[in-house]
């Protein structure tokens, strides 16, 4: 099944560098087609304080870094170092 959507949901801003308020997204599973020509939605995850909204993003290539562009700065539960504001 390939995937076809990354599902991602706003959690919360955060300040970046420059003192630029930006979103803090999370990512809460994907969406694959099937077999039968449908979908179908896999959640690793829901967040706590979700308010029920979620994006559908097309999938980023593995090695792409994640930008601030609507995407999740979390991957897995692993933290990028550089968007660590402390």
């Amino acid at each position: 099944m390939a995937i076809v959507y990354e599902v991602s949901a706003k959690v919360g801003t955060y300040l970046n560098r420059e003192g630029v308020e930006k979103g803090d997204y999370v990512n809460m599973g994907v969406v694959m087609e099937t077999k039968n020509g449908g979908f179908m939605m896999k959640l690793k995850s829901i967040p706590v304080n979700w308010d029920g909204f979620a994006y559908l993003n097309t999938p980023r290539p593995r090695d792409e870094k994640p930008h601030d562009g609507g995407q999740s700065k979390h991957d897995g539960g692993q933290v990028n170092g550089d968007d660590i504001p402390f």
